[in-house]
């Protein structure tokens, strides 16, 4: 039995089948973890992407996507725009938010404002802001059927009133 050559060759055979194993998982975390990745993909940091740019897709999220870098309009793709994030200049989705639509960030809106109002304590805790995108109107100014001019955050904007109305308690 000691000069039996099996116990040698598992043994052998088991620490290649971890090797490689080890050597799939870390290439497979590699490419996973979203190493220069193309544009389009999930990305948490500007390093995972091939253009350097990670554009974060909302308030409060992890997550961003890359983006292409540009320079002027021309060079985006159909539906994005060229503007300003995080200090670079980068194709980002073209606003689609009609005035009232709930928003995460004012680039989404068609009026480049996306507002949080503080609606009242539910319970004694103070609920989420209700963020939705507005229109500027000036002091006393002329909203939209549903909307209301409303002082908020040192402007006046087209506020819905379903909003006015559950700040005011109505």
């Amino acid at each position: 039995m000691a000069n039996d050559p099996r116990p040698v060759v598992s043994l052998i055979q088991l620490v290649l089948a971890v090797a490689v194993f080890a050597v799939a998982a870390v290439g497979a975390w590699y490419v996973y973890s979203g190493r220069h990745q193309p544009t389009g993909s999930v990305c948490q940091s500007a390093e995972d992407c091939a253009s350097g740019l990670c554009v974060g897709s909302g308030v409060g999220t992890a997550f961003g996507t890359c983006r292409s870098r540009c320079t002027s309009e021309g060079e985006c793709p159909t539906g994005t725009v060229c503007d300003d994030v995080a200090g670079e200049r980068g194709c980002v989705p073209a606003p689609t938010l009609t005035a009232g639509s709930t928003c995460s960030g004012s680039r989404e809106c068609l009026s480049g404002t996306c507002f949080g109002f503080q609606l009242p304590l539910v319970d004694g805790y103070p609920p989420p802001l209700d963020r939705v995108c507005v229109d500027p109107c000036g002091e006393g100014g002329a909203c939209a059927e549903g909307f209301a001019c409303a002082a908020a955050g040192g402007d006046f904007v087209c506020a819905p009133d379903r909003i006015l109305r559950a700040i005011s308690g109505g």
